[in-house]
């Protein structure tokens, strides 16, 4: 399922495809702190929808429609927590 349409569901694992600025928050949201707020609130629905593991991805990419590089981790992802997790 999708970040949207998951609340209220669980599984034993859990995948974040596209764990990186530009698409987690939403590029056009990065102007807007309400728009921002609700990005934020998306990931945290996503991952607290698992019993036992979560696995964030994250893909440096060209985004052909806005044509823009998107190639940080997402700004909902702090240093503490990248340093706490097991990178592939």
């Amino acid at each position: 399922g999708t970040i949207h349409a998951v609340k209220g569901m669980e599984w034993d694992h859990v995948f974040v495809v596209g764990a990186t600025d530009g698409y987690l928050p939403i590029y056009f949201a990065h102007g807007d702190n309400a728009a921002l707020g609700e990005e934020r609130n998306l990931l945290y629905v996503a991952v607290t929808r698992s019993r036992e593991t979560v696995r964030l991805y994250h893909a440096p990419c060209n985004h052909a429609r806005s044509r823009q590089s998107f190639d940080e981790h997402s700004r909902f992802l702090d240093e503490a927590v990248l340093d706490s997790l097991e990178l592939d």
